[in-house]
């Protein structure tokens, strides 16, 4: 007991003993009423005269007396503070608004004060001294220096009151809690793992672990010695004994990235390792050499080993280092630390399957011994699967499997805890061989597939499951899932080619056989403008109740939202590997000899930039697929290695899918489907992430970008309900498609890598690893990195050290090359699925195979790829070892395909993260699986720097500057533009003399309209109100609204979201530098956190609690040719530009456009730049203004033009420009009625 009172500045706070407290919460319930108005009284007098003058500020938690109370009001749970001594609300009335948001208690855990727990676990606490202190990361300075001073102690008097008069009756921890909190912290401990740039709170990675609080009495002493102070960057920070005796522990801490800051003192003890080894700055990036030689780190007893790190993090290895390690971590720690290293996100323990192949285990292994790669490096925590510290991750694991295993039901019964993760059969697709579709054409009909199971142990052939659904006749069924429980198939299927798929679900008893079904799905057959209307790859998602198997809702893609898009590449884009002034040969240009000859070649990068030819040969190469290409003319240097474009023909607008969501509820009667995104581009094969967020591949982009043609069917992902559209993987890569991304158990990913062109739906089979960061391809021609595919370590980075992310498991060329598209000697994969036990499913048809030919009939079977030792290899360029198993039984003379396990699964995260805008008038409610607000309701962008992004957009590959320097006034950027898409809703018939031409124009932007035009702030950050439900894309204008860069990738926002964008510059080395390098391109400026000022989200856009105004939205007038530039020409250029020069402005009908603007826009980039939809890039502009701006064309000899239009005919010719310079465009949402 502390039965002293606490006397603060003449002011005698409430005290009461514990024994007080004891008898007045045994009196009954009243007692604890007179307990609460004791502490409300306490918190009056002590701790909220300490919030008003420390936590106030108008950059904080401070808001102008005359805005408090709606803010607070409009925002409650949020902790405001009046900026003066208001008498409205009253002294009284403020403590008790104040007092009930601090001890208020979210619905989803956590809160402010740590009631059963230490009091100074609370984050009202923490979150006010230093990290060094036991502090927690806090957007504002540290309030307090120190733990003995008196603000703080006067705030912890109530925190302390507060928690032992609310003691709450916590039920007896689990054997997992038990022993994860007694042995697994000491193992994450002793490896190393809590340091701040491995995995601190702010890591950019996953994990992220509360590190301890520290203790003075564990803290590493200096000795006798000569020592240095060094920082470690971590809220473990110790001084650090700095002599030859520390050197090993010195290059492991540097090794990991677990040691020194280098913008805290660091850099002198990277000097000093770099002169021991004579490390020059190349070999200083790639620090394998250097960190992971056996003989720096001898063979060590594990208590030896644990000493040593243990003296290096600074605690102590006494025989009472055991006994320290449970007061450095509160109740509350240890809980959170459980929930990070389960998979607070995506999973770190593998519980529906193989325990040893856990991402926490596999990450930290050596890859001889089963690991995958580790930015911080393999050899350094655990020797094998039979560490001590890897038995003790086990037994936690198994613990805590047998307790989820215990939770599951199904149909209103325990699921066996046995058959979590046990593979009982496979269920396949067996369909036609023959049966070629482009991607995204679902119209075309193969009938005469059904959907079969087949158990692993043969106890009957392979079953059809689906045949009583068609008694009529035959149906093509085009893909299906299989729910958690194994008891039941959603599937995609149609009869005819006059009908659309539409989903159906089929329940099995035990036996698994069919014993109902149910069609999910109905609606139009076709729409508005006559497209067929699908719903294809249906995947199950967890419902709300996830511990319930059979509850699901199912999401899936369909182009019911009527409208229309390119579907396929505009351009093949490649690079060339060696070439004199007439032919090259690119030895991944796949396509059979003699299909490319008589299109056109333009060169986009190398020494022949710009210049355009004719292929007038087409063959191939000696030593497997590859292509060797003769032109009609010499150009004017030898090719070398260049990046080119060649035309592409048979181009097709199609219906484009979006993703939807359908729950699936008990009652017979479904509700209608739900869109999920919105957009002109294709989305299609949904996958599901095991932090729950929906991952589905999606071609959003269109024209060009770094001068040079962009199509990019990328990996995106959304949370619940469609939220956070946010690029995944796959961005500007040389693999037009990426699709079928699931995690392995070491969470790794595997990927198929395909063209849209493709007629099998089959290509490369890659694995990746997400938390790599950015990948650099070999031979990549949309990036300006130069990877060889000798070497893809050559190219410099600005990661302090590289690995590939992405690498597929067999060779790409050669005489047994698997390619993506074209020839494929060895074959094609597609349909990939991976298991718990770390095999994958996958269907595999044997070579040679050609992607694009129609009279080929590949026989697709089912295989289980297995690695014997690990998935990734020692040798970084290359994947690991592995096996490919067929299954049997599922092989017969027709294709099999979509294989899926038959097994007990454990669902993803079904709840996921949702942003909202600040000021919403109500609070949004749970429907379908999400939180939403009503239908309409604007969304707001948040953007913190805008050039960041920007640059991003430009050169995103992890090598060089960012250009964020200095820049000619004409190119900085001060305002940004956004643009919403007006999808089209016909599918027009593509002329082939022109490509992308439609009757809005000749460029590929289709119908858009400017939203806004808004300054950039000082900062270079913006705030936004944008429409909900609509596709939207950003221009950076430079100081005349001239776009400098356009965002070709589209975007949009659900109602009332608030969507954020890039990061404050000042936080980037922190968050972001570990996968994205730093901004300089050297590696030795990436490492460091920033000031706690400066590490901040907040920013000029985001600055002031207030609501504010909305931009003005939908003002501004989209110009066309037809209506508003075919005027500015007839006025101002055609009395010169008559056909006596060389451009031609006369106007006359040439069909569909006109005489005047064909010549504006062919050949395309000569005047306007319509495919980057850059007005700064035209040379019309740059004529028009007399200076030199981004054009490839020189101003010199040109007679001047700068006068020749007025302030507004020129602005209204730069936003046609910036539209893609259409022809003919709808009217704007400020034009029409």
């Amino acid at each position: 007991m502390d039965p002293r009172p606490t006397v603060h500045n003449g002011l005698v706070a409430v005290s009461i003993t514990r024994v007080a407290v004891l008898c007045l919460l045994g009196a009954g319930c009243g007692a604890q009423a007179r307990v609460d108005d004791a502490s409300l009284s306490l918190f009056q007098e002590s701790a909220l005269p300490v919030l008003l003058e420390r936590c106030a500020l108008r950059r904080c938690h401070g808001l102008d007396a005359s805005s408090y109370e709606q803010e607070a009001k409009r925002r409650p749970g949020e902790l405001w503070l009046p900026m003066s001594d208001a008498t409205d609300p009253s002294p009284a009335a403020l403590a008790r608004s104040v007092f009930e948001v601090v001890r208020s208690r979210p619905d989803r855990g956590g809160g402010r004060i740590a009631y059963g727990d230490s009091p100074d676990a609370s984050p009202l606490l923490r979150h006010t001294i230093p990290v060094e202190l036991g502090g927690s990361p806090h957007r504002g300075v540290s309030v307090f220096s120190e733990t003995r001073e008196e603000g703080y102690q006067r705030l912890r008097d109530w925190v302390r009151f507060e928690v032992e008069t609310h003691r709450e009756d916590k039920s007896a921890r689990t054997p997992a809690e038990e022993l994860f909190g007694s042995r697994v912290v000491p193992v994450l401990e002793r490896n190393g793992c809590f340091f701040r740039a491995c995995h601190g709170e702010d890591a950019f990675n996953d994990l992220k672990l509360v590190a301890p609080t520290p203790d003075d009495a564990l803290a590493a002493q200096p000795g006798p010695e000569s020592t240095q102070a060094v920082s470690l960057g971590s809220r473990q920070e110790t001084r650090l004994a700095f002599d030859e005796r520390s050197r090993l522990d010195a290059l492991a801490a540097s090794h990991t990235g677990r040691g020194p800051d280098l913008a805290r003192g660091g850099i002198q003890l990277r000097k000093t390792i770099e002169r021991w080894f004579a490390a020059d700055s190349h070999s200083a990036v790639d620090f394998d050499t250097l960190f992971t030689r056996r003989e720096l780190i001898p063979a060590e007893r594990p208590e030896d080993r644990e000493a040593r790190f243990r003296r290096f993090i600074g605690i102590s290895s006494g025989p009472d280092a055991k006994k320290s390690i449970a007061p450095r971590y509160s109740g509350r720690a240890v809980a959170r630390l459980r929930e990070q290293a389960l998979g607070a996100l995506t999973r770190f323990a593998n519980l529906g399957g193989d325990l040893a192949l856990s991402r926490l285990i596999a990450k930290n292994l050596p890859i001889s011994r089963g690991g995958v790669h580790h930015r911080g490096g393999n050899l350094q925590f655990f020797e094998s699967l039979d560490d001590p510290d890897v038995a003790t991750l086990l037994e936690w694991m198994s613990l805590e499997r047998a307790e989820v295993a215990e939770r599951l039901t199904s149909r209103g019964r325990p699921i066996d805890p046995e058959a979590l993760g046990r593979l009982d059969g496979v269920a396949f697709i067996r369909a036609p061989r023959h049966s070629p579709r482009r991607w995204f054409d679902l119209d075309t009909f193969w009938s005469g597939s059904d959907v079969f199971v087949q158990p692993l142990n043969d106890s009957f052939p392979a079953r059809n499951v689906t045949e009583f659904l068609h008694p009529a006749g035959p149906v093509e069924i085009q893909a299906f899932d299989v729910r958690y429980d194994a008891r039941a198939i959603v599937l995609s299927m149609r009869s005819s080619p006059d009908e659309g798929f539409r989903l159906y679900e089929i329940e099995l008893d035990d036996d698994l056989r069919p014993v109902s079904a149910r069609r999910l799905t109905h609606g139009p057959r076709h729409t508005p403008s006559g497209v067929l209307v699908h719903h294809i790859d249906p995947i199950y998602l967890p419902g709300e109740r996830s511990e319930r198997l059979d509850d699901v809702a199912v999401a899936f893609a369909s182009n019911a939202g009527g409208e229309c898009g390119p579907s396929e590449p505009e351009a093949l884009v490649g690079e060339s590997d060696d070439g004199d002034t007439q032919s090259f040969i690119d030895v991944e240009r796949a396509e059979s000899a003699h299909s490319l000859e008589g299109r056109s070649l333009l060169f986009v990068g190398g020494p022949n930039r710009g210049e355009s030819r004719r292929i007038v040969r087409h063959v191939g190469v000696d030593s497997g697929p590859g292509s060797r290409f003769v032109l009609d003319q010499d150009l004017p240097r030898p090719i070398g290695r260049s990046e080119y474009a060649i035309e592409a023909h048979d181009l097709a607008r199609r219906g484009t899918f979006d993703i939807w969501r359908l729950t699936l509820p008990d009652a017979e009667e479904l509700p209608e489907p739900r869109r999920m995104t919105f957009g002109p581009g294709q989305d299609r094969r949904p996958t599901l992430r095991t932090s729950g967020e929906v991952m589905f591949t999606s071609v959003r982009n269109g024209g060009w970008q770094a001068d040079r043609p962009v199509y990019n069917g990328a990996i995106y992902r959304v949370q619940a309900g469609g939220f956070d559209y946010h690029i995944h993987a796959g961005n500007r890569s040389r693999y037009p498609l990426y699709s079928d991304a699931r995690e392995l158990p070491s969470g790794l990913e595997v990927r198929l890598l395909h063209d849209p062109r493709g007629l099998w739906g089959a290509g490369v089979l890659a694995v990746a690893d997400h938390g790599l960061g950015p990948n650099l391809e070999t031979e990549n021609p949309m990036d300006s990195a130069l990877v060889p595919r000798s070497n893809p370590r050559a190219t410099p980075t600005g990661l302090t050290r590289f690995l590939p992310t992405q690498l597929p498991l067999l060779p790409e060329t050669g005489p047994s090359a698997v390619t993506h598209a074209g020839w494929s000697p060895g074959g094609a994969f597609r349909d990939p699925f991976p298991l718990p036990d770390g095999r994958i499913l996958v269907s595999f048809a044997r070579g040679p195979l050609n992607h694009l030919g129609s009279k080929d009939d590949p026989d697709f079977d089912i295989l289980i790829v297995e690695f014997p030792v690990s998935s990734a290899s020692e040798d970084p360029s290359r994947g690991g070892q592995f096996a490919a198993l067929p299954v049997s039984a599922a092989t017969s003379t027709l294709s099999e395909l979509n294989a899926r396990p038959i097994m007990v699964r454990l669902p993803e995260r079904s709840e996921t993260h949702q942003k909202f805008r600040a000021d919403l008038a109500q609070r949004p409610q749970r429907e379908d699986g999400a939180l939403r607000v009503q239908s309409g309701t604007p969304g707001v962008i948040e953007c913190y720097d805008f050039p960041l992004l920007a640059s991003f957009l430009t050169f995103f590959a992890p090598v060089g500057s960012r250009q964020l320097g200095f820049a000619p006034p004409s190119e900085e950027l001060a305002y940004v533009r956004i643009i919403a898409d007006r999808p089209s809703r016909t599918c027009e018939i593509l002329e082939p003399s022109e490509p992308m031409g439609t009757s809005y124009g000749l460029s590929a932007q289709g119908p858009q309209e400017i939203v806004a035009e808004l300054p950039l702030e000082v900062d270079g950050s913006f705030f936004a109100e944008v429409p909900s439900e609509t596709p939207l894309r950003l221009q950076a204008l430079n100081s005349r609204k001239m776009a400098v860069m356009s965002m070709s990738r589209r975007f949009y926002l659900h109602p009332g979201e608030k969507l954020t964008f890039s990061i404050p510059r000042s936080l980037f080395p922190l968050r972001c530098g570990g996968c994205h390098g730093s901004l300089t391109g050297r590696p030795e400026d990436l490492l460091g956190p920033p000031d706690v000022v400066t590490a901040a989200s907040r920013v000029a856009a985001n600055f002031g609690r207030a609501p504010r105004p909305p931009a003005a939205t939908w003002s501004l007038r989209s110009p066309d040719f037809e209506r508003d530039i075919r005027n500015i020409l007839r006025r101002r250029c055609v009395h010169c530009h008559d056909g006596s020069i060389t451009l031609d402005l006369r106007d006359r009908r040439t069909g569909r456009y006109s005489s005047a603007y064909e010549a504006l826009l062919r050949p395309s980039g000569r005047y306007v730049d319509d495919r980057g939809t850059r007005s700064a890039a035209s040379f019309l502009i740059e004529t028009l203004v007399g200076q030199e701006i981004l054009a490839e064309a020189r101003l010199s000899g040109a007679p001047d033009h700068s006068s020749h239009l007025d302030e507004g005919e020129l602005d209204m010719m730069i936003r046609w420009i910036d539209l893609g310079a259409p022809f003919r465009a709808p009217l704007s949402a400020s034009e029409r009625p």
